[in-house]
């Protein structure tokens, strides 16, 4: 009603095929805001022993699928850096922690990926990606960063001086019983 349309007196509809929600909505613009949000929203749960920033020269070991794929099969619509449902957009320029890391400090960085903790005895800094899934209509079973207390428990185990950093990638609140670890 408040649009007009009750009383034929709102803008004209697009009766067109495709509509216009149809179209590309990963523009550049589209992008730009999308990475203001993310920096926007991101949160510090803790620093010991400034794990961050990351040294100028460090090498950096990745760890945990979601720092190097964009899909895991295991999710309905969405991907490991959106929710699916009915606010879900597509992409077909999704940046993994991996190829942004990568983009940022060129070919020469030292910064390697591995799914476990064997491809980060060397590094200086390592980065531990975990990931929560949620959708409409699919509700999480629990508020566990499924893999983070695992990787947690394996990066200290590995008894060395390295740095640790988790990356939770999350569509909401989540339990940090891992943060300890």
């Amino acid at each position: 009603y408040a649009a007009g349309q009750f009383h034929g007196r709102g803008p004209a509809i697009d009766w067109s095929w495709p509509p216009p929600f149809y179209h590309d909505s990963t523009t550049d613009e589209h992008r730009e805001t999308a990475k203001r949000v993310i920096i926007e929203s991101s949160v510090l749960l803790k620093n010991s022993g400034s794990a961050l920033p990351v040294p100028e020269g460090a090498k950096i070991a990745l760890v945990g699928r979601p720092c190097h794929d964009e899909k895991d099969p295991a999710y309905g619509q969405g991907s490991m850096y959106s929710a699916g449902g009915s606010g879900f957009v597509a992409t077909r320029r999704a940046i993994t922690p991996l190829d942004g890391l990568r983009k940022l400090l060129g070919d020469d960085a030292a910064v390697t990926w591995s799914l476990d903790m064997s491809g980060a005895q060397d590094a200086d800094v390592v980065v531990l990606c975990a990931a929560a899934h949620d959708e409409e209509g699919k509700d999480r079973k629990s508020l566990e960063l499924p893999g983070a207390k695992d990787m947690a428990k394996a990066a200290r185990a590995a008894g060395s001086d390295q740095k640790v950093v988790m990356l939770a990638i999350t569509p909401g609140a989540v339990e940090t019983d891992w943060i300890d670890d």
